[in-house]
């Protein structure tokens, strides 16, 4: 099944630029918060040409995005437009907080 829901530009630009930071930490030697898994299930995350993968996180950046997607997920199907821009101050600040662990990345825009 998909669902889709039109969303305002800056909102996608948000969600892109998460997911761009998420990525660029699964090539950075990771933390033992980054692998640990709870579960049997895997998370793919695709940007553009890129993608990564994280098993059911416990605690950490990876926990908060597989919780965070799954809302955004939740909220597209009920095609709930305002919530998911109240979810723009959430985003950013995991974006940040996924940046502040990428060396060569400025923290802030």
């Amino acid at each position: 099944a998909r669902w889709s829901v039109s969303i305002p530009q800056e909102l996608g630009d948000s969600l892109d630029m998460l997911m761009r930071a998420a990525i660029a930490t699964a090539v950075i030697p990771v933390d033992d918060e980054m692998m640990a898994g709870e579960d049997g299930t895997d998370y793919q995350f695709i940007a553009h040409f890129y993608s990564a993968e994280c098993w059911s996180p416990g605690g950490g950046n990876n926990a908060k995005l597989v919780n965070l997607m799954d809302t955004i997920c939740q909220l597209v199907k009920d095609h709930n437009v305002d919530q998911l821009v109240g979810m723009m101050p959430q985003i950013s600040r995991l974006t940040a907080a996924y940046r502040a662990k990428i060396p060569y990345l400025p923290v802030s825009d």
